[in-house]
């Protein structure tokens, strides 16, 4: 992700961000995603965001979204960890309401399965 080419309204999904499975921890190797996302916070301290999770069509809808608030949510709760004012983070979850590719395959699962931000 270049963050110098983020744009009020523009959906940017953080890529390298990863979860366990079936929870909303953050894995080790999402470190460098999100350290990226918290240096272009930290640069740029006039920014809101709404950090935004989703899921693939695994599980119940209910599941889906309630899986997706959390991780999105522990995304806002790291930043806040590291300094980011909770006064510049908005959240939420959609859920399996918004696949960005088929869901028949693993592949598509995975690519399903994000969190997204987008300034305000």
């Amino acid at each position: 992700v270049v963050m110098e080419a983020v744009k009020p309204e523009v959906i940017v999904v953080l890529k390298n961000l990863f979860f366990k499975w079936n929870s909303a921890v953050i894995e080790p190797e999402s470190e460098p995603a999100l350290n990226e996302l918290h240096q272009f916070l930290s640069e740029n301290p006039e920014i809101r965001i709404n950090i935004i999770g989703h899921t693939d069509n695994t599980g119940t809808d209910a599941y889906n979204l309630t899986l997706s608030v959390e991780r999105a949510q522990s995304v806002v709760d790291w930043l806040v960890e590291k300094g980011i004012s909770t006064d510049r983070l908005d959240s939420e979850g959609r859920g399996e309401a918004e696949p960005v590719d088929s869901n028949d395959t693993e592949e598509g699962r995975a690519n399903n399965r994000r969190v997204e931000f987008v300034i305000l």
